[in-house]
């Protein structure tokens, strides 16, 4: 069977519409996530569960990763679904500075999680230490507080980073000794 022109235009006109329905009908979000995390366990919130920041061993793969520009990747909530540390534009992202995180990620159901209160209360704050190990709480104003690590050993969350404890500025030493500028002095 043949099909004009008109025809044909008509059918894509109908395949193009039917397509939009679908995207704004179902009303989820596409991620496009992969295991290239290098945070491992959990942080906790009262009311909606575990939040997980690595991918190992699920059908989907995915996590978060640490660095020094800070966090990028997905983690996931049974209950909120991905929660996004990567930004395209400047709306949101979490950054790391001497241990500790600041910014935003984003979830759909959860709005913006801060991770660091910039108020002069300073409330909450995410932190990184020497081990690896993350403290301290990120705060959602729908969900509220979101606790890193747990006092014993029911949750936490922690990276395989090599974490930089000192960056070491160009110093020259009566010796003679000389620092490179971002040497990482441990």
């Amino acid at each position: 069977m043949k099909f004009s022109e008109k025809n044909k235009k008509g059918i894509r006109k109908i395949i193009v519409a039917c397509l939009i329905l679908a995207i704004f009908i179902g009303g989820k979000t596409i991620v496009i996530a992969s295991d290239n995390g290098n945070l491992t366990g959990y942080a906790w919130m009262q009311g909606y569960g575990f939040v997980s920041m690595s991918g190992l061993g699920a059908d989907v793969r995915y996590g978060v990763r640490a660095t020094t520009d800070g966090l990028t990747g997905y983690a996931w909530s049974e209950k909120l679904g991905w929660i996004s540390f990567n930004d395209a534009g400047s709306f949101y992202g979490v950054t790391y500075d001497s241990g500790n995180l600041c910014g935003y990620a984003w979830s759909e159901k959860a709005g913006y999680i801060s991770f660091c209160d910039q108020s002069e209360n300073e409330f909450y704050q995410v932190s990184i230490d020497g081990e690896g190990n993350f403290s301290g709480y990120a705060w959602s104003e729908k969900l509220g507080y979101i606790n890193m690590n747990d006092s014993g050993d029911l949750y936490g969350v922690a990276t395989t980073w090599d974490i930089p404890l000192i960056e070491a500025s160009p110093v020259i030493f009566k010796k003679g000794i000389i620092f490179k500028r971002d040497v990482i002095i441990r």
